[in-house]
């Protein structure tokens, strides 16, 4: 079942009161209306990659630490989460960085699956509508072979992780991005 969420909105009545200087006791008082003010849902995301889950169990393949010229394999995952209301056309993508490569599992706990488009190196994912209170899991797996340049730095495997949809209530565009 989908959760519909909670529709916020903010009431403002705010009371304004004065004296007049020049009558001695007379207070002068408004009080003024504004209509509610709708507030939108929140997307994060968050990325991370891993060779081993929490519990222990191996999910990469390769040497660890990485060696030179030697491909090893990790798990990327991007926690996509919603707060408060529903989300709609809700997109995820990001670009493989240079020296990280495609992998061939795929794996989403909601929407889509993943995509990968190796003309310009994007993965994306997508869900039509994306309940109130949800957190998606969107993993895939890549591949590093450092080279002998790359020794001492940090690499990061992804790039210009961003998110994208719309707010079902207020109907405004809703956008995040993470950095690796």
């Amino acid at each position: 079942s989908y959760h519909s969420g909670t529709d916020v909105t903010l009431q403002l009545s705010p009371e304004v009161e004065a004296q007049v200087p020049l009558v001695p006791g007379a207070l002068y008082r408004e009080k003024i209306e504004i209509n509610p003010l709708k507030i939108s849902t929140a997307l994060t995301v968050s990325a991370e990659l891993r060779y081993h889950t929490d519990e222990g169990d191996q999910l990469g393949r390769g040497p660890l630490p990485p060696r030179v010229d030697t491909e090893t394999k990790y798990f990327a995952t991007l926690v996509l989460s919603n707060t408060t209301g529903q989300a709609e056309n809700v997109t995820v993508s990001a670009i493989l960085a240079p020296g990280v490569e495609w992998g061939d599992k795929t794996s989403v706990t909601f929407g889509n699956d993943v995509t990968y488009n190796p003309a310009n190196r994007k993965v994306s994912w997508s869900a039509a509508l994306l309940p109130a209170q949800t957190s998606v899991g969107i993993s895939f797996a890549l591949a590093f072979t450092p080279t002998s340049e790359m020794i001492g730095k940090t690499i990061p495997a992804l790039q210009n992780i961003t998110v994208s949809g719309t707010d079902v209530f207020t109907k405004l565009p809703l956008s995040t991005s993470a950095r690796t």
